[in-house]
């Protein structure tokens, strides 16, 4: 990632500066997770690693994770599984899925989130049901509204991806991308804060339990109350 100029090899530096380092690592990286290069679920190098491929500081490679983050590509784990896991992309599916009316979304996603659900609980390892745990402790203990709805739709990712079906996770990335971008719906869905966070909660205990009917139950539970707040916003609109 250096350049030559007057014979000699220049830093990311001074080629870029720094507000265009952050911005060509985190797009360079981006790229990797958005193209495959890097699955979801993989854990990416640690940033002293990440510094010395990109020949920067490590403060540039934590602005650059930050930005990703943000943007909902990588997840901060810990302590156990402590460094940055690619998060399941999102993109390919979702110009498909935002072609469709989102009451069809919404009820899709409740009938495939269920069976992804009773997968998760039959098949996640020990490994996966930590992250979902983290993910739900994020989220109960975020203040701001947007960044839990990130959670929200992450907790939902990390059960598709532990219910060991692709495709399950495929579908429902596509539809999440879509719900997140009608704000009627996400106000809905954060105004039931207390009620998914308690749903949630149960959820995850039918996980620990490897309950694959509790945690079909209690996903059913949850995402039938959000399509009826869903049904109940878009009769309002």
């Amino acid at each position: 990632m250096n350049d030559m100029r007057n014979g000699r090899t220049m830093t990311m530096t001074e080629t870029y500066g720094y507000g265009g380092m952050i911005e060509r690592v985190a797009a360079d990286i981006g790229a990797a997770i958005t193209g495959g290069r890097i699955r979801p679920g993989g854990q990416l190098p640690s940033e002293r690693s990440l510094a010395a491929r990109y020949g920067v500081t490590t403060p540039v490679i934590r602005e650059a994770l930050h930005a990703l983050e943000h943007r909902g590509l990588i997840v901060r784990m810990g302590p156990r599984l402590h460094g940055w896991f690619a998060c399941r992309n999102q993109h390919a599916d979702a110009g498909r899925s935002a072609a469709y009316p989102l009451g069809d979304l919404v009820e899709a996603r409740a009938r495939i989130g269920v069976s992804a659900a009773g997968l998760a609980a039959a098949r996640c390892t020990d490994a996966q049901l930590h992250r979902v745990h983290l993910v739900y402790e994020r989220m109960i203990a975020e203040p701001d509204a947007r960044r839990w709805l990130e959670l929200y739709l992450a907790f939902h990712a990390e059960i598709a991806d532990a219910s060991g079906s692709p495709l399950l996770g495929d579908v429902l990335a596509g539809i999440h991308e879509a719900v997140a971008g009608d704000p009627a719906l996400c106000r809905s869905i954060g105004a039931a804060r207390a009620e998914a966070e308690q749903e949630h909660a149960e959820i995850l205990r039918a996980l620990a339990r490897r309950s694959s009917d509790d945690a079909e139950r209690w996903m059913r539970r949850h995402l039938d109350r959000a399509s009826e707040a869903a049904v109940s916003v878009r009769r309002a609109a």
